[in-house]
């Protein structure tokens, strides 16, 4: 039995099925620009170096007709807002959904009542044993898509971190977190220190591939790669 789970929370747990045994993900589509220039025949296509978020359709179906109204009221509790959705037969992948919609019940049947929920989400699929921390890597292996770690260095002072010949100065107090895919830096507790990051860290991130990591090691790194694939 195919089993959904939505921020750690499964269908079996709020009382329904899902109607099929696969789901049907799209692949994600590059985001392409088309540019028509006067007096030219055809159209360039421009690419934007991103990819489309994707859309999917989920029916579910009720175990107990007799309690319709009490298990919806939990689905519409349960499927809000943004998340991790994973997959009972994909197990060691998640999605990272943005969006999810849901359509009200009906009545198929004297016996069978159903209800679809369409997701929205990042246009990868992304490794659960990417959010691990790696502590003091000097060389990471990505065996996907280009990945957004995030980097944490803990020490005092003024630290550099170069990740495959892109290089960063941080002024470390304690801690300072560097993510890769917000463009943030903050500390532990929060605080926003994106004025203490010197460089450009959108280039800090991990290539298909060997990835060089180099920083003072006065200071303690640890890496969460966000191993992803498409």
């Amino acid at each position: 039995m195919t089993e959904l789970i939505f921020n750690d929370v499964s269908n079996i747990d709020i009382g329904i099925l899902l109607k099929n045994e696969k789901i049907d993900i799209p692949a994600p589509e590059r985001d392409i620009s088309e540019i028509t220039i006067p007096g030219r025949d055809g159209i360039l296509h421009k690419d934007n170096k991103r990819y489309k978020s994707i859309s999917f359709d989920v029916d579910f179906n009720f175990k107990d007709l007799e309690n319709t109204e009490e298990v919806f009221r939990k689905v519409k509790r349960w499927l809000r807002g943004s998340g991790e959705l994973s997959l009972s037969y994909d197990v060691d992948y998640f999605y990272k959904v943005t969006n999810i919609e849901l359509n009200s019940y009906k009545h198929t049947h004297t016996r069978v009542a159903e209800f679809s929920a369409t997701f929205t989400a990042d246009p990868f699929q992304y490794l659960k044993v990417g959010k691990a921390p790696i502590l003091n890597p000097n060389e990471l292996y990505n065996s996907g898509y280009e990945s957004k770690p995030i980097y944490k260095l803990t020490g005092e002072g003024l630290c550099g971190l170069i990740v495959n010949g892109n290089s960063i100065k941080v002024n470390v107090g304690q801690n300072v977190i560097i993510d890769t895919e917000r463009l943030l830096c903050y500390k532990q507790n929060g605080q926003n220190v994106n004025t203490s990051v010197t460089g450009d860290i959108s280039k800090l991130t991990l290539k298909e591939g060997s990835n060089s990591i180099y920083w003072k090691k006065d200071f303690e790194l640890e890496v969460i790669p966000n191993w992803r694939c498409i």
